[in-house]
C-alpha cells in the first residue's frame, strides 16, 4: 500500500507535468510579439575585420505532436519506477544501480532525483525543439522513455521473482 505522503508526492509530480501549463506557455509565446533583442541573426565584426554571423533562431512552429505524450509517459514511468524502488527497498530489496544507492533508503531524496532527471530530459527536449531540432527533441524523449522502460521492467521482474 502506498503511504499518504508518497501518494501526495506522486500526484504533485504528475500534476506538475501535465499538458495544460505547457499548452498555455506555448500559446502565450506565440502571441508575444518579437523584440529587437530576438533578432534571429546577429552580425559581429572580429578584430581582423571578418564578419561573423550567428543565428539565434527560436522556432515558431508548433510543438511536435509526439512530444507531449512522450513527456507524460516519462513522468508516468518515473513515478512507477520510484514507487517500485521504494516498495522494494521497504521490503528488503537492495538498489542495484550504484548511482541511486545513496538515495534508495531516503524517499524524499529519491523523488527529488527522479524529478530532477525528468525535468532535465523535458527541458533538454524543449530546448532542442525551440531551436529547430525537432528530430533530436523527439529522439531525446524516445531514448529517455526507452531506458526507463527497461529499468522499470527489470525492477518489476526482480520484485516478482522475490515472491
Amino acid at each position: 500500500m502506498i503511504s499518504k505522503p508518497l501518494l501526495a508526492v506522486l500526484l504533485t509530480t504528475a500534476a506538475a507535468f501535465t499538458a495544460v501549463p505547457c499548452r498555455a506557455a506555448q500559446q502565450a509565446a506565440a502571441a508575444t510579439p518579437a523584440t529587437a533583442d530576438e533578432n534571429p541573426v546577429t552580425q559581429t565584426t572580429t578584430t581582423t575585420g571578418q564578419v561573423r554571423l550567428t543565428t539565434n533562431v527560436l522556432t515558431t512552429e508548433p510543438r511536435p505532436s509526439g512530444l507531449m505524450p512522450l513527456y507524460v509517459s516519462l513522468v508516468a514511468l518515473q513515478i512507477t519506477d520510484g514507487a517500485v524502488t521504494t516498495w522494494g527497498v521497504n521490503h528488503g530489496r537492495a538498489e542495484s544501480n550504484p548511482a541511486f544507492q545513496p538515495f534508495a533508503n531516503n524517499p524524499p531524496a529519491l523523488w527529488a532525483v527522479k524529478g530532477a532527471a525528468t525535468a532535465g530530459a523535458i527541458y533538454l527536449s524543449e530546448r532542442l525543439w525551440r531551436h529547430g531540432h525537432r528530430g533530436e527533441a523527439i529522439a531525446t524523449m524516445v531514448v529517455s522513455n526507452g531506458i526507463l522502460v527497461g529499468v522499470t521492467a527489470r525492477n518489476a521482474s526482480v520484485l516478482r521473482s522475490s515472491h
